[in-house]
């Protein structure tokens, strides 16, 4: 299990030092991209926490950085087709929502993203 890995690179995508200098923010999502090549380490909470992180993120981000964090959010969903039936709702079978972990700082396994939906999409349509 890759999880240390991952909550960092999780960590990482929320801080806008990341993700709005295009080198690092282009690391961060290699890494991303790496994730995504190995399905064994794709567990679909994770990649659904993911996915809402960059969508988040995207909102916020300019527009050439917006694109390329949307086209990871949509890797994502390829590389982990259950993640869309997670966040549409269908499959409701993880842990009630819990925003942080025990230290309170953002958990990559964090239900969060099982109870969210997908709200900035709308704004992403006009950014």
């Amino acid at each position: 299990d890759m999880r240390d890995v991952q909550q960092r690179l999780y960590t990482l995508l929320a801080e806008p030092e990341v993700t709005h200098d295009p080198r690092l923010l282009g690391t961060a999502l290699d890494c991303l991209e790496h994730l995504c090549k190995q399905r064994s380490a794709l567990l679909a909470g994770r990649v659904a926490s993911f996915f809402v992180r960059l969508l988040e993120a995207a909102a916020h981000l300019p527009h050439a950085h917006a694109v390329a964090a949307l086209t990871a959010a949509a890797r994502l969903l390829t590389a982990c087709p259950r993640v869309a039936s997670i966040l549409d709702g269908t499959d409701r079978a993880g842990p009630g929502p819990s925003m942080t972990a025990a230290g309170g700082e953002q958990d990559v396994d964090s239900p969060a993203a099982l109870a969210s939906t997908a709200w900035s999409l709308v704004l992403l349509s006009r950014h």
